[in-house]
């Protein structure tokens, strides 16, 4: 008593218990369960302010029976935080996690993370969860069949739900507040495109969705489509059959959408199915601009219409010693072809500089096949020779196109290396000798000046020629002239 007195005139004790009170929510979640014990044997002061405070001791890990029976009595009636972890550092406790079994009401979030032995813990998560705004599951090892009876399968206030190496059939029906879904499933393990879909039709909010690995068997889908009015984002990864859901879903007009392709392998990546109507993405209905980004390691494209935007990023790896290289500057060029482009105004092309000579005849007719009603081309960071080429109307074969409409012709010239003058004037003598001559050309100098003067040459063959120094050039994400949707 004596001691407890000599405490409570210690300047600490002076302190209001609100603000003791706030010291872990200052520390990282893996250091409050060890530091929030320690606060508790400080003095019996600390002790009664720690142990009054039942917002601390919410997060249940499992470790051990007492500590969990203790954190339940703690935490009164607040909503838990509950994570399974069968690491070899803390295994959880099957003992310990029946103690919450009551308390499932009570949780507001469930991280079940390791090996299949978790089984055994999952089969006891039947009670339903009205609280239960996240849940992540990822099992490691053989797969995980989840119950039908998970929950009672009713989450009302599910918002993010994070799957992986489970194999499901998604039976939950009650998805109104669900924003995020994330399915990374045992590799061979199918989902029926069909319950996929109904699951969607009952998540209208969702705004991201991300399929990993598993197998989607549209066999059934058909003609089906769901509306999902807030979707922003859609990650596919390594399978194509992933890209039939794009099929399925309707995007209004006006929403920005981005569509992330990944392949992974050893084998040539199966060629990228866009959507079959674009009735289907209201929102490029009409594309008048696309903006493509074709380095060595992520081809991406973004359609730009009156109505909003999409966006598609493709990339690959390959194992270590394949000798297999995936270009990802052939697959967005090909995924293009499955949209209508015919009143595409405006191209930019960024970065893309082919390694090998058989690319020459490749993707910058690809490209431009599909838009010859392009007004405006804009080359910046890449070998612009391909594409200037690929316009000559004397050096290529009638039937390749040469965009007969194009007026304005933008180059963003890095080094002299890049830099084909010849080869230029060339393609504007032969474009205006087939009474399509090109009404500017801009040369915008980055890094070591293209001499002036010999720019100026360009004027007998074209209308206008302008020449500048700029610093840099323009960013992807910033090309003049399209827009970029800041939501996504």
């Amino acid at each position: 008593m004596v001691r407890s007195m000599k405490n409570n005139f210690a300047p600490i004790s002076r302190t209001p218990g609100a603000i003791l009170s706030l010291i872990p929510s200052y520390w990282d979640k893996c250091d409050v369960d060890s530091n929030l014990v320690a606060l508790t044997h400080v003095c019996r002061h600390l002790r009664a302010i720690f142990i009054s405070c039942p917002r601390l001791w919410t997060r249940l890990d499992f470790t051990s029976a007492g500590k969990t029976d203790t954190y339940i009595k703690r935490s009164r009636s607040l909503p838990l935080e509950a994570v399974l972890c069968n690491t070899n550092n803390k295994p959880c406790l099957q003992n310990a996690f029946l103690l919450a079994i009551p308390h499932i009401e009570r949780f507001e979030s469930l991280t079940i993370n390791g090996t299949s032995d978790l089984q055994g813990l999952i089969k006891h998560l039947t009670p339903p969860a009205p609280l239960l705004e996240e849940l992540k599951i990822n099992i490691t090892r053989k797969p995980t069949v989840l119950s039908s009876k998970l929950f009672d399968g009713n989450l009302p206030s599910l918002r993010t739900l994070c799957l992986g190496g489970v194999v499901t059939d998604l039976p939950w029906k009650n998805m109104q507040n669900l924003t995020t879904l994330e399915l990374r499933c045992a590799r061979g393990a199918r989902i029926i495109m069909t319950r996929l879909l109904d699951f969607l039709e009952n998540a209208p909010f969702l705004r991201k969705i991300t399929l990993h690995y598993s197998l989607l068997d549209s066999s059934d889908a058909r003609g089906q489509v769901v509306s999902l009015s807030h979707l922003r984002g859609v990650d596919i990864v390594a399978d194509v059959g992933h890209l039939n859901l794009i099929n399925h879903l309707s995007i209004p007009a006006g929403k920005s959408l981005v569509l992330n392709l990944g392949f992974t392998g050893k084998t040539s990546p199966p060629p990228i199915r866009a959507p079959k109507s674009s009735e289907i993405l209201k929102n490029v209905s009409q594309i008048t601009a696309v903006n493509l980004r074709l380095d060595g390691k992520v081809g991406s494209a973004r359609l730009h219409g009156p109505s909003g935007e999409f966006y598609i990023f493709c990339h690959g790896k390959h194992g270590v010693g394949d000798t297999l290289s995936l270009s990802p500057g052939y697959w967005v060029p090909d995924t293009l072809t499955y949209f209508a482009l015919e009143r595409v105004q405006r191209l930019t092309v960024t970065e893309y500089r082919p390694s090998t000579p058989t690319e020459i005849d490749v993707i910058p007719y690809i490209i431009l096949r599909h838009m010859e009603g392009i007004h405006t081309l804009t080359l910046t960071r890449c070998n612009s020779i391909l594409f200037i080429l690929a316009l000559d109307a004397d050096l290529l074969p009638s039937e390749r196109p040469v965009c007969p409409k194009l007026k304005e012709l933008v180059l963003y010239v890095q080094t002299r290396d890049l830099f084909y003058l010849a080869q230029l004037a060339q393609m504007a003598k032969g474009r205006a000798s087939k009474n399509m001559k090109l009404s500017s050309i801009t040369i915008v100098g980055l890094g070591e000046l293209v001499p002036g003067e010999e720019v100026f040459t360009l004027e007998e063959h074209v209308t206008r020629v302008e020449y500048r120094v700029e610093r840099n050039p323009p960013e992807w994400d910033n090309i003049p002239g399209v827009s970029v949707g800041r939501e996504v």
